[in-house]
């Protein structure tokens, strides 16, 4: 049995479908944060947010962003 048989397959397609994965990806984000983020975010506050609260959710965000980047 020889492991490396269908790499060559493997990597062709991943290749292949890389832009379409990665659109998806993002599709996927987007609608994440439209529909579940956002309107979570307005229930939380039904007052303006301050501008320490942004930024402490900005950063929030990019955490979770590097931690999803890390695990992929």
């Amino acid at each position: 049995a020889n492991a490396n048989r269908y790499t060559f397959v493997w990597k062709k397609s991943i290749q292949n479908h890389e832009s379409k994965m990665n659109e998806d990806s993002k599709a996927l984000y987007h609608e994440l944060v439209t529909n579940k983020i956002i309107p979570e975010i307005k229930k939380d506050h039904d007052n303006e947010l301050t501008k320490e609260e942004i930024d402490l959710i900005g950063s929030h965000l990019d955490k979770e962003i590097e931690d999803l980047n890390q695990h992929i």
